[in-house]
């Protein structure tokens, strides 16, 4: 047994010794720390100034009460069909 171990540890301590490390490239600094993460940072959330923005609520409105209503409607339907044999 201890022949083995012998062979084993011998065969470890031979083996080549790999190493990985990490390669990144250099860190990008912008300007002032206040300055915003990217361009438009600081008018992202500014819903007023959207242009057509009651069509596009109203839009976005309608397609969530139609999904939040009829999705689960055709999942009944579905699993209702699935039952019938």
């Amino acid at each position: 047994m201890s022949g083995a171990l012998a062979a084993i540890r011998r065969t470890l301590t031979q083996a080549p010794k790999l190493s990985r490390s990490l390669q990144t490239g250099r860190t990008l600094r912008g300007g002032h720390h206040d300055e915003p993460h990217y361009v438009h940072a600081e008018h992202m959330y500014e819903a007023w100034n959207i242009k057509n923005a009651k069509l596009k609520w109203g839009v976005a409105t309608s397609v969530f009460v139609v999904a939040g209503f009829g999705l689960p409607v055709v999942a009944i339907q579905f699993s209702k069909s699935k039952t019938q044999s």
